[in-house]
């Protein structure tokens, strides 16, 4: 069996930017988040997530799934993505991996590339009971492999090797996903194309659809779990940072997510990341 968490590991961060080990983390949690909405995205690493038990839906940036016990959703890296948990007094039981890209590049091989998991475009499958216990099984085994054991390394490798190859062949016989209100889809497409413009508001918006501010607000936060001024906000720094890691100057990057004002674009992004634009370029890959 998984051992639950401890109190001090059900305080970890697990919305942080950055792995603490170069090559993947396994985790299990029943506990519910502390924050209420912790929008967030990996940077360099991807994520595997297994939903046993809970009433959330889950938001994968425009797409929105309603969860069910069996649900594996694939989330490539710098996706930005966020559980929206309806029970707040109930169990949340689910299990995940961040692996780094560079990790499933080193488990491929010529024949295997094990990367098809996150790019073939879809971001959820539905196992049946068999698959769940496959993979269930295999997570826990991957969980109770301890630093510094004996064999640490190759169990490691082959315990995710598996759940990848498995994954993979699931991804084969999955059908299609279904596509959720294509509206609200056109609208998040909207505000990420128009995301560099600081006139860019909810009244800009709602003109563009034909609807009023109030309709617009609630159709957005009932389909996406957030406002849309709090989606804004969070996609602007989201890309912020991402072009901060490629080497574009803060500036140029304030500019270019629709700060027109430098210092709130400096306050907004240390208050989301705990650190300065300047200093993302010494810690990015």
């Amino acid at each position: 069996m998984t051992e639950k968490p401890t109190n001090d590991i059900e305080k970890r961060d697990l919305t942080r930017w950055y792995m603490q080990r170069e090559d993947l983390e396994a985790f299990y949690y029943e506990h519910r988040y502390i924050s209420e909405t912790p929008i967030h995205y990996h940077i360099g690493f991807n994520e595997i997530y297994l939903f046993l038990e809970g009433d959330v839906n889950y938001h994968i940036h425009k797409e929105n799934y309603k969860l069910s016990y069996g649900d594996l959703l694939l989330i490539p890296a710098g996706i930005m993505h966020w559980p929206e948990i309806h029970n707040t007094t109930g169990t949340y039981k689910r299990m995940f991996l961040w692996i780094s890209q560079k990790y499933i590049e080193k488990l491929s091989s010529e024949n295997t590339d094990l990367l098809q998991c996150f790019s073939s475009g879809k971001t959820l499958i539905h196992l049946s009971g068999k698959e769940v216990l496959k993979i269930k099984y295999l997570m826990e085994e991957l969980i109770q492999v301890k630093k510094g054991q004996f064999g640490e390394d190759v169990l490691r490798a082959s315990l995710l090797s598996q759940i990848l190859v498995h994954i993979c062949m699931f991804l084969k016989d999955s059908k299609p996903q279904v596509k959720h209100n294509s509206r609200l889809q056109t609208i998040v497409d909207y505000i990420d194309g128009e995301i560099s413009d600081s006139a860019l508001s909810i009244e800009k918006i709602a003109k563009q659809f034909y609807l009023s501010k109030s309709a617009l607000s609630r159709a957005f936060t009932k389909d996406m779990g957030i406002t849309p001024y709090r989606y804004i906000a969070k996609r602007r720094l989201h890309m912020a940072r991402q072009k901060l890691s490629q080497g574009d100057s803060p500036l140029n990057v304030s500019n270019s997510v629709g700060y027109s004002d430098y210092s709130a674009f400096y306050r907004a992004f240390v208050k989301e990341f705990g650190q300065s634009p300047a200093s993302v370029k010494d810690t990015a890959d």
